[in-house]
């Protein structure tokens, strides 16, 4: 039996003018306009002192200001493909990750309910591709991400004859999504010599008006968002925008028809930035599009370094479940190198001419008909298990068998709901106290009987890459002996890391005599990084008769 290719191992933001997500940060020293600091504090004050959203903090973090309490992007607002990706750039922006960053893997969700027919979001626009690469490329995903490449060629085979593009399919160029197109393209890894690229950026920079500033479409008057999502273009290219000159006298030093120039004529005093020079006061969606163009920032504004995508998984012995959870694995093969690290199971992963094979987990040896096989959210792949590629969300089932067998379902504990308790998971993550457990909580009645003693295990306040530690009391009240054995569910604080007995929870059993009594210590070590805020979760106790 197999795991290598024969054999298979089993298996809108807003349509107009003025939308944007954020990326990187490319500094670079413009003109006195601006400053070395780049953007103004007045305008800085301005967005601040506002109603916050995904724009604004977008805005703050690439002027590198405080943005405040993320907490307002814990929740998506709508239910577009737009909304989630304009909520994942405004995550990274201030330095943390989707997948984590609340109880909703954004990541995942956005692939999950977005992404099919080899594109994203809706088949006849173009924008929720490009801000969908955007948004996954700040989230760290890796260029050869097939979810990636496909939105990358579905904007490729989009682009009109004149090099631009438009938010929707087969319909006319427009500056604005061709800068965002152009964005998105870099992000996923073409470089500024791309056909492509140079195209697009020929067709913006011919739309370019006497004023310095650019219209929404050729021919139209310029306005502050069009100019200030080309700056950002242009600052992502790594060309300076005052170098896009349009004056007559270009070659003097009195040239300042430029977008930068343009931009900081529609500054008002009390640091907003009006859409055109005609308006009685500044808007603050332009101001977010101006912060981020001033500051020297393109899109994404910041992005997660490159990770392998997060994917549940469960891996089937002969006779036993050896490993469940979730993990990073780039692909199917990977997670049991992986998951190793976790469970401390053994394995042996053999180099063959087909391509490496999982000839063995512990004891479960592979031989003739019989051996390890893999399936991807419950379907068998068509290549070997090395070169399937992870999806961010994707489900992955290792398991041992004839070919042809299935695997066995997850761990049910078949019998009376009364042989399980379940308890409360808590803690609240911090930046650098403590919290006693709840009441008792009981199970009784029926032939195999236990108590523990706390309905809610709170770990407190904890800071981010620290630990703590809390107990639970099991009690068998029953007349036979007991087999427990745990399940944690909730946030992926405690799905990936808590540890009972100081064991990891997959790993742990315990074995009681009837009237016997054993204290287990439940550990917890927030990674590095992990956003403040509550988490929750839930242990469920098992036990069976021995």
């Amino acid at each position: 039996m197999q795991n290598y290719v024969t054999v298979k191992n089993r298996r809108a933001f807003f349509v107009c003018s003025v939308a944007a997500l954020v990326v990187g940060v490319a500094s670079i020293a413009y003109s006195a306009l601006i400053g070395s600091s780049g953007a103004n504090p007045s305008s800085i004050s301005y967005i601040q002192t506002s109603q916050q959203d995904a724009w604004t903090t977008m805005a703050l973090a690439a002027a590198g200001a405080d943005t405040g309490d993320p907490a307002h992007l814990a929740t998506v607002t709508g239910s577009q493909a737009t909304d989630i990706e304009r909520t994942i750039l405004a995550i990274t922006a201030t330095g943390n990750d989707p997948r984590t960053f609340s109880a909703d893997n954004l990541v995942a969700r956005l692939i999950r309910d977005f992404y099919s027919d080899h594109q994203i979001g809706v088949a006849t626009q173009i924008n929720d591709d490009v801000f969908g690469v955007l948004a996954l490329m700040s989230a760290g995903v890796r260029t050869d991400n097939p979810v990636v490449a496909d939105a990358r060629s579905f904007i490729l085979s989009h682009q009109n004859p004149d090099g631009g593009w438009s938010w929707a399919v087969a319909s006319p160029s427009d500056t604005n999504d061709s800068a965002m197109a152009v964005m998105a393209l870099l992000a996923s890894g073409l470089p500024p010599s791309h056909d492509a690229i140079t195209r697009a950026v020929s067709y913006i920079h011919a739309t370019q008006n006497p004023d310095g500033g650019f219209p929404y479409e050729a021919g139209g008057n310029s306005d502050g968002a069009s100019t200030a999502w080309i700056i950002s273009m242009l600052n992502g290219l790594g060309i300076s925008p005052d170098s896009w000159d349009s004056s007559s006298d270009a070659d003097t030093d009195t040239a300042n028809a430029d977008p930068l120039s343009y931009v900081e004529t529609l500054r008002t005093p009390n640091g907003s930035y009006k859409w055109i020079p005609t308006d009685a006061s500044g808007s603050l969606f332009v101001t977010n599009y101006a912060v981020i163009a001033v500051s020297g920032a393109s899109y994404p504004v910041h992005s997660l370094s490159a990770t392998d995508p997060v994917v549940t998984f469960r891996i089937e012995g002969d006779t036993a479940q050896i490993c469940s959870g979730t993990i990073t694995a780039n692909t199917a093969i990977a997670v049991i190198p992986q998951a190793s690290t976790r469970c401390g199971y053994t394995y042996v992963i053999t180099d063959t001419s087909f391509g490496p094979y999982v000839s063995a987990v512990n004891n479960d040896v592979a031989a003739g008909l019989v051996g390890w096989m893999y399936l991807v959210n419950n379907v068998s792949p068509s290549i070997g298990a090395a070169d399937y590629l992870m999806q961010e969300g994707d489900d992955v089932i290792w398991f041992f068998g004839a070919f042809g067998s299935e695997p066995r379902p997850p761990v049910s504990h078949e019998g009376d709901a009364s042989t399980a308790i379940r308890i409360g998971l808590s803690v609240h993550v911090t930046a650098p106290t403590q919290n006693p457990g709840g009441p008792g909580n009981n199970n009784t009645g029926s032939a195999i009987a236990f108590t523990v003693d706390k309905t809610t295990l709170d770990f407190g306040s904890v800071p981010a890459g620290n630990s703590a530690t809390s107990s639970v009391s099991i009690s068998n009240t029953g007349a036979s002996a007991l087999s427990f054995d745990a399940e944690v569910t909730g946030h992926s604080v405690f799905t990936n890391n808590l540890t009972l007995a100081q064991h990891p929870w997959q790993q742990w059993a315990l074995s009681l005599n009837s009237g016997s009594q054993q204290a287990v210590e439940a550990g917890i070590t927030i990674p590095a990084g992990t956003p403040p805020g509550q988490k929750s979760g839930q242990l469920v106790v098992w036990a069976r008769g021995q």
